[in-house]
């Protein structure tokens, strides 16, 4: 069914009470022969939408006249400026040729009564390009079924400077968004080659940028890495008096790695001849848009300087700046009230846990791969001195839907994450509740895996010192066997009130890790 006809046929069913929601998107899950529908509802009808809900989803299921199951998700559309930004990156993104020369200050936001006015500052051959692919029309599709909002987005060409002078101009351009800073902030984000030696054009002294940033077209580009896959290739319909042939490889930085060509001339094709695969080198030339693949980028070098790598080279990272206040997911004080006894033992605390801080946490995923399944649950408590002190607890909505076996295992439905807020939003309030905390999990490594996968990509870095329950109790307590949570919460006594919920499995490792810590010296 088009998408244009369901809604049709959802608002003579409702006879339009609903002609406020939009649809996001409807997509069918072949292997679990079901189909997953969801709508858009602007915030000011959230109290009407969750009191529909019913005739919403009934009504949606007969609109799609399908023979199998139809899940429907209702989804708030809440429009924020700086997370507007960072989605709109990220949708631009599969448009290297558009995406590669815009910066954050490029996307102009001014709010105009109820309507939100974008404006799209792009170069001049980004803005043929926009227009060559329909890019207005694009866009506006993503805004469509991506907001609610009146958004009205109109893309603006403006002359620009490409020659860049030096690397440190270049930095500038560097996408520094959410309040970036350099990790090493005398260094910048270069790489300093070593003995360096004259081969092909003048000598390179310059420093190198990282290949892993280098997404922007730009003059005099000066990079560095180890050459692999050198190929001379013959020209189809070379020109008499020219050189027939010309160099392709592959440059690999510590970052990255980035395709070139290199054109000789009759003096250089024997001096490229002398270069293998695995010499390190420094090379100068220009990046550009790919004239035979618009959606990529071409290298092409001029100079080229042989060269040593450092050898204790460490990426110098862009370190996002996070606001000191929580701004979704707000701490709450941990307490559990308990029966007083007088057979009641007191608990011993482990000298270890004196002077420490833990942050011990759990996630729930849509499955097992951190470039392809997202976190929809985050629970964590801090132990304090060996006291549970704070608790930290969210739904994540996902933005797909959550497969039914995983439902079925957390018992946590597409219902329960829609609204809720994104892992954008959360990771920062989550990163101010672990920071200068010891990070504490049951097979830490997964859950670590996922955090530190999506902290990575929005620039947050999770540098804690990590311990791991199972690994304590495998060295500690071998003749137990199994040591998966539910064996070592039996072992110690300790009741997890909700399995395979973050906050009570996070609750139960934290008990389990308190314990575990007296068998510590």
């Amino acid at each position: 069914m088009k998408t244009c006809a369901l809604m049709e046929a959802f608002d003579r069913l409702t006879q339009k009470e609903f002609s406020y929601l939009r649809l996001s998107y409807a997509e069918a899950e072949v292997r679990a022969r079901t189909i997953t529908v969801v709508l858009l509802y602007p915030e000011a009808y959230e109290k009407d939408v969750h009191a529909a809900q019913p005739r919403i989803r009934d009504a949606v299921a007969k609109a799609c006249n399908v023979a199998v199951p139809v899940s429907v998700r209702l989804v708030k559309s809440h429009f924020d400026e700086n997370f507007f930004k960072t989605r709109l990156f990220k949708f631009l993104f599969d448009y290297p040729s558009l995406a590669g020369s815009l910066e954050e200050r490029d996307i102009e936001v001014c709010f105009d009564g109820a309507v939100i006015r974008i404006t799209l500052h792009v170069t001049e051959a980004a803005y043929d390009y926009c227009v060559n692919k329909d890019m207005q029309k694009t866009i506006d599709s993503f805004l469509y079924h991506n907001y609610c909002e009146d958004i009205r987005l109109t893309i603006v060409p403006e002359t620009r400077e490409t020659v860049v002078d030096s690397i440190d101009e270049y930095e500038q351009m560097m996408d520094m968004s959410e309040g970036g800073v350099y990790e090493n902030p005398d260094e910048g984000r270069t790489i300093r080659t070593q003995n360096v030696e004259d081969f092909i054009g003048p000598i390179i002294y310059e420093r190198a940028a990282y290949i892993e940033d280098c997404i922007r077209p730009k003059e005099g580009l000066v990079v560095c890495g180890k050459i692999v896959g050198l190929q001379k290739i013959d020209k189809k319909n070379p020109q008499p008096g020219k050189v027939p042939c010309f160099f392709k490889f592959t440059l690999q930085d510590p970052t990255g790695e980035m395709s070139c060509i290199y054109f000789p001339n009759k003096r250089t094709v024997e001096q490229m001849g002398l270069l293998k695969d695995g010499k390190e080198v420094v090379c100068r030339g220009n990046l550009d848009v790919d004239k035979f693949r618009p959606d990529s980028m071409s290298y092409m070098v001029r100079d080229i300087s042989l060269c040593t790598l450092p050898t204790d080279f460490t990426v110098n990272r862009i370190i996002r700046k996070v606001d000191d206040k929580y701004r979704y997911v707000f701490p709450s004080p941990y307490f559990v009230v308990e029966q007083d006894s007088l057979f009641k033992e007191e608990q011993k605390l482990s000298p270890f846990l004196m002077g420490k801080t833990f942050c011990v946490f759990d996630i729930e995923t849509t499955g097992l791969k951190t470039t392809s399944d997202k976190i929809i649950e985050i629970g964590a408590v801090k132990v304090v001195d060996g006291l549970i002190k704070e608790q930290f607890s969210t739904y994540i909505d996902p933005q797909i839907p959550i497969p039914p076996e995983i439902t079925k295992l957390t018992t946590i439905t597409d219902e329960d994450v829609a609204g809720q807020p994104t892992i954008d939003q959360v990771l920062p309030d989550f990163y101010k509740f672990s920071h200068e905390t010891i990070m504490v999990g049951q097979n830490v490594q997964f859950d670590y895996g996922f955090i530190a996968s999506f902290g990575k990509a929005m620039n947050i870095y999770f540098d804690n010192e990590r311990m791991d329950t199972l690994i304590l109790a495998r060295k500690y307590i071998p003749e137990l066997k199994k040591f998966n949570l539910g064996k070592l919460a039996e072992y110690f006594k300790v009741v997890n009130k909700g399995a395979h919920r973050a906050i009570y499995d996070a609750i139960a490792t934290a008990e389990i890790f308190i314990k575990l810590t007296n068998y510590i010296a």
